[in-house]
This record gives C-alpha cells, sequence and structure tokens, in this order.
C-alpha cells in the first residue's frame, strides 16, 4: 500500500463526507404511478470550492490511473506529426483535461447501475468500485496507523509498539484484510468457523492474527471514529465521475433509487375510510442531505388532472443545537437554584453571567429563526408571552439589559424573568416545542396546480462533516376537476333511471315497489336481462377511469368504487330476472337495487362533492408549527405511500 494511495483515498472519502463542492440540491419528485415513483437529482457543482488537498487528489488519481494504463500494455496512445488537431470538446473530455471528483454517497443497497449526465444529456464517465478499492483501503490502513501512532503507548515497548515498529507481519495482515474487504465488499459470513485442523491454531498466521485482534481490541474506545470511518466506506457508494478541468460549476443530473412501501394503519379504520373515500392521496417523502450542504429544492410533478393541495419540508438540522441549549438550561437552573455561599457568590456570579449570556444568546437565534419560518411558511407560532422561551429571547433582546454590562454587573441573574425554574421550564419547552426542527411550506405561485417546490436553507455551519441531516416532505395530492365524480354521479343516475322505468314498465304502476297482480314477463327474460346488462355496460364503458395502479385512480377511489358498484347492482338484477320467475322476487329486487343506488348518491354526494381541508397534518410537523390545541394521533393523515432513499434508513 503506497502513500501516494492513501492520500487519494484520504482525499476521495474526505470530499464525499463534506461535500463542500456541492452548492445545491435539486431533487425532482415525480408522482404518477403508485409505489413507483421516479426521482431524478441534480447537483450544482462548483470545483472551485475545493481545496488544495482535494484538488490534488483528484488530480493525482488521473495520473495514476493513467500511468497504470500505459505501464501494463493495456493502452497505448501513437500520434504522427500530421495528426490533425482534436477539437475542443475531444480536449475537455480526454483523459488529461478529466478531474475526478465524488460527487454523491449513495446507500449500497441500491444495486442498479446509476448514469450520470451533464447539462448537455452527454454520460459522464464514473469509476467502478473495484478502481476505488485500493486507495480506499491504503488511506484507511494509514488512517489506522497514524490514529495508533498518535497514543502514548505506540513508542513504548508493550504490545502496541510492537505492532508499529517489529512485528511486520501483523501490519500485512490487516493490510490484506482491509484489501479483501474493499475488493469484496462483504464482511466474513457468521457461519464461517475458525479451522480446526491439527497445527492451524499453532501456526505463525494464528499467532499474528491473535496478536492483531488483541492490539485493536484493547484501543476500541481510541479507534471508535475510525470505525465509524470505516462502516461508511464499506456500506456507502461513492459516486465518482470526471468532469472536465477546465470547467469550474457542473450540473450534473441522476436517478436516485427509492424504497415505497404503502404502510398498515392499524386502528381507526372509520377515520382512514373517511379519508380515502375524500380523494385524497397523501405522500411522506425521506432523504438524506450533507450537512455542509445550504440550498436543498424538492419539486413534486403529479398527473396534470390532479392538484397538489400542500407540501412541507423539514429536517433536523439544529437537532443537535436545541439539545445542547436545553442540556445547559438545565444544568444552570440547578447551579442557579443552589445556594453558593457568600465566599464564592461574586465568582460564581461572574460565571453564571457569562454562561446565561452564552446559552439564552443560542436559545434566542433558535427561536427568532423558528419564527421567521413561521412567518414565512404562514402558519401561527406556538409559542408566546406564556412561555419560557420567549421571555427569555425577550428579556436580552429588549432594552431592559444594559448593553454596556461588565463582569462585576449581574444584570440577567438580577433579572425578574430569569430563575432556576423559568430556565428549568424553557429547558423542557426546547424539547416539547421540537425547536431544533426547522419547517419550510409550498407558497402559493403561478406555477401549474399539478407541480410544487419547496426550498430549504440552512443558515448555521456544519456541526460535524460527515454528519447527514435528515430531511422528510409531506404531500397531499387531490382532484383537480371533480369532473369524474360529476360524471360517475350522472352514470349512477343514469342507472337508476334505467331500472326504475324497467320496474315501472313490468308492474306497470309508477309505483313499482310492492308486487302488482297485473306484472307479467311474458317469457321476455333474455331481452330484459340484454336491457340491464348492455346499456349499463356501454355507459360503463364510456367512463373515463384511470389505470388501476396510477396516483389518479388512488384519489378517485370513489369514482371506481362507485362504478363498480353501480354495475353490481346491475348483474344482480339481470341474474334475479334471468333466474326467477316469481314477480314478488323481481319487484323485490328492484326496489333493493334503486335504494342502493340512491344512497350511493346520496354517499357520493356527502363525501365526494362537500369542500375538503386543504392541510395535512404529518407526524413529522414540528409543534412549535401546529396550532395551538396541540397535535393529536387521531388527526393524523394516512399516509398512502411512503418513500425513502434506498438504505437512507440504516445510515449510521
Amino acid at each position: 500500500m503506497s502513500s501516494d494511495e492513501a492520500a487519494i483515498g484520504l482525499g476521495f472519502l474526505d470530499m464525499a463526507l463534506r461535500q463542500n463542492h456541492v452548492r445545491r440540491i435539486t431533487e425532482r419528485l415525480q408522482l404518477t404511478e403508485h409505489l413507483a415513483p421516479v426521482c431524478n437529482a441534480e447537483i450544482e457543482i462548483s470545483l472551485n470550492l475545493l481545496n488544495q488537498q482535494q484538488r490534488n487528489a483528484c488530480e493525482a488519481f488521473e495520473q495514476a490511473r493513467q500511468r497504470s494504463v500505459v505501464g501494463t500494455g493495456a493502452r497505448q496512445v501513437l500520434r504522427s506529426p500530421d495528426t490533425e488537431p482534436s477539437t475542443s470538446a475531444d480536449s475537455e473530455t480526454s483523459p488529461e483535461n478529466i478531474v475526478w471528483t465524488p460527487v454523491a454517497r449513495l446507500p449500497r443497497q441500491a444495486v442498479a447501475p446509476i448514469d450520470v449526465r451533464d447539462s448537455t444529456g452527454a454520460r459522464l464517465p464514473r469509476l467502478t468500485q473495484l478502481e476505488v478499492a485500493m486507495p480506499l483501503a491504503s488511506g484507511l490502513y494509514q488512517l489506522l496507523r497514524g490514529m495508533l501512532g498518535s497514543i502514548p503507548d505506540a513508542q513504548t515497548t508493550k504490545p502496541l509498539g510492537k505492532f508499529l515498529h517489529r512485528v511486520d507481519n501483523s501490519r500485512w495482515l490487516l493490510q490484506s484484510a482491509l484489501q479483501a474487504l474493499f475488493i469484496s465488499r462483504s464482511g466474513p459470513s457468521e457461519s464461517v468457523s475458525t479451522p480446526s485442523t491439527p497445527g492451524t491454531r499453532h501456526g505463525n498466521s494464528y499467532r499474528y492474527r491473535e496478536f492483531l485482534a488483541t492490539v485493536l481490541e484493547d484501543y476500541d474506545d481510541a479507534l471508535d471514529p475510525f470505525y465509524n470511518l470505516l462502516d461508511v466506506a464499506l456500506n456507502d457508494y461513492l459516486l465518482i465521475v470526471g468532469l472536465p478541468q477546465p470547467r469550474e460549476h457542473h450540473l450534473l443530473t441522476y436517478e436516485m433509487p427509492l424504497l415505497a412501501e404503502a404502510p398498515k394503519h392499524k386502528g381507526r379504520v372509520a377515520r382512514a375510510f373517511r379519508q380515502k373515500v375524500r380523494g385524497r392521496y397523501e405522500v411522506e417523502y425521506e432523504t438524506h442531505v450533507p450537512s455542509s450542504l445550504r440550498s436543498y429544492h424538492l419539486v413534486a410533478e403529479t398527473d396534470p388532472t390532479l392538484k397538489i393541495d400542500g407540501m412541507h419540508i423539514t429536517s433536523d438540522a439544529d437537532d443537535r443545537k436545541s439539545e445542547s441549549v436545553a442540556a445547559d438550561l438545565h444544568f444552570l437552573a440547578q447551579f442557579i437554584s443552589e445556594d453558593l455561599g457568600s465566599a464564592r457568590e461574586q465568582a460564581m456570579g461572574k460565571i453564571a453571567e457569562l454562561e446565561l449570556r452564552t446559552v439564552i444568546g443560542d436559545l434566542s437565534q433558535l427561536v427568532l429563526r423558528r419564527q421567521w419560518e413561521a412567518e414565512e411558511a404562514g402558519v401561527k407560532w406556538m409559542g408566546g408571552d406564556e412561555t419560557a422561551v420567549d421571555s427569555l429571547t425577550w428579556a436580552t433582546l429588549s432594552g431592559e439589559v444594559p448593553a454596556e454590562h461588565t463582569l462585576s454587573a449581574t444584570t440577567l441573574l438580577n433579572h425578574p424573568v430569569v430563575s432556576g425554574d423559568s430556565l428549568a421550564v424553557a429547558s423542557r419547552e426546547v424539547r416539547e416545542l421540537e425547536l431544533g426542527r426547522d419547517f419550510f411550506r409550498k407558497r402559493e405561485e403561478d406555477s401549474p396546480a399539478y407541480k410544487a417546490h419547496v426550498y430549504w436553507r440552512r443558515y448555521a455551519h456544519a456541526q460535524s462533516p460527515s454528519r447527514r441531516i435528515v430531511v422528510r416532505s409531506a404531500i397531499s395530492i387531490s382532484d383537480a376537476t371533480r369532473t369524474g365524480l360529476s360524471i360517475v354521479m350522472l352514470y349512477v343516475a343514469a342507472v337508476l333511471v334505467i331500472s326504475y322505468v324497467v320496474a315501472s314498465l313490468l308492474a306497470r304502476s309508477p309505483l313499482p315497489f310492492v308486487p302488482s297482480p297485473s306484472f307479467n314477463l311474458d317469457g321476455r327474460n333474455d331481452a330484459l336481462v340484454a336491457v340491464l346488462l348492455l346499456v349499463p355496460g356501454f355507459l360503463y364503458s364510456r367512463l373515463d377511469l384511470p389505470p388501476r395502479n396510477s396516483v389518479a385512480a388512488r384519489v378517485r377511489r370513489s369514482v371506481r368504487w362507485a362504478a363498480h358498484a353501480t354495475m353490481a347492482v346491475t348483474v344482480a338484477q339481470a341474474v334475479v330476472v334471468a333466474a326467477a320467475s316469481s314477480a314478488a322476487v323481481i319487484t323485490l329486487s328492484f326496489g333493493v337495487g334503486q335504494v342502493l343506488l340512491i344512497a350511493l348518491l346520496a354517499f357520493l354526494w356527502l363525501f365526494g362533492l362537500r369542500p375538503r381541508d386543504k392541510e395535512f397534518n404529518s407526524r413529522h410537523v414540528p409543534r412549535w408549527a401546529v396550532s395551538a390545541r396541540g397535535r393529536h394521533d387521531d388527526e393524523l393523515a394516512s399516509i398512502d405511500a411512503s418513500l425513502t432513499v434506498s438504505g437512507a434508513e440504516h445510515e449510521s
């Protein structure tokens, strides 16, 4: 394992984790087929945002790759003096002008090949995982050796010092194991056991393996960051593509792998049935973005005959910060409530004042950011003057605290709002209101009704380069025209009129609900069955019903159910007419059928044409963005589809 390959591998891993060269991510979600969505990601790349070490790693890999190809004789480039010069397009895509750059981290559960295209639609070259295996293995080995070398025991005669400076076979065994891991991309099976043949357990290889395992187990806590990084490098797919080097800005597109499932709703069957009948299709979407990302754009598009009523985005970008603020407030509440004593009162007062200003300053940033997001989203801020977080925020921002604060003054400690109880309440409210989660909602614009988009913005700096922010979105789709419901109601009414006219003619009475002595078929059963089946069947064929597995069909469930129920009533009447000869049975069948059709019309009128609430109450909406009456589980909408980026649920 060479140091050059190690620098390349660590550079690739650093770019994949930080993604500081990614300016914006746009995901376009097409919701046309049920449980078969399509998500295309657009990434804006700026190579000038790479630092010098990252750029050196990208360029060094191509140079090493060319030396390896030419050295093995796999390809030789011969150019005669009279050869025509290449065009600008060929010069851009030539190997000398390509810089290999990691553009995304994808879960390894996505086994389908991914094609990355540029702004012109041309497919870009990408590295195979086998080509990246040796640089990653070399880089992680050098990183592991450097971490072990920084431990004080490395310069002693303890097992760690022997491993680093004397026992070469154990280090070679570690290199071989890392190389095998990255080439095969799979760990040893649990069913595989160590061979028990004579001499194996007492041979040199077994002794070196046991020595290596002992060293790694002794320093397991110190190597915990390395194991996390190894897990990312093994279980994530590093999408590395070749970008033309003279151009600094690139727009790349690729299709993201999605996992789609229909959640099973336990209990509250009546509520779920009522929501489905009203013509809603509710979708929840979850993805992970790098913590260094400042701008994320989600675009949702569905069938043109549908419309997107509501769409919002929430993330846990400030989750760690809010948890830190809550913990500090809880500690300060206990600190202030204690009796410090006269000897330490002045010194402790200065410390408490400085800590209070820092913690309440962080709390004010969270509260003001959430209030701004509430105003932008058009929702009512759940907080108010009666909450402790607002009281502490405005006590700091108002003019009640002098700006010429010195260490000897304890203005915040003497403020009437600040006390041990108020800080404890504020600590609890930070968690209860979920101030660590932001909220952005679709705004009404002049875009088509079947298309909606939401912007997500991040203003704070990333706390951890390797951390991934969980972004969740909820989308509510409904019928745009309701013409399908009106047409099916006309269809039900037409079948009802046909059934009534046929029954009246048979009974020779305008009230054909009771057996009449003048009732007589006169052997016209076949003709009557033909009328009952052909006419409603012809009308049914004229209905414009969407495909069964489409989102439009899920939205117009009531339309399909009503059409099928109407056909079932007509078929039942035809069966009775064909099989029965009693006037009472036939009259009863027509009466029951007409009652069912009337009930079906009333049902469609009440639940289909009645105005619907456009708000979608998702379980991922933070509590500070919901109404003051709180959020209850029985009010949450039933989800039709849950979409997750493949493998995002296994994010470490």
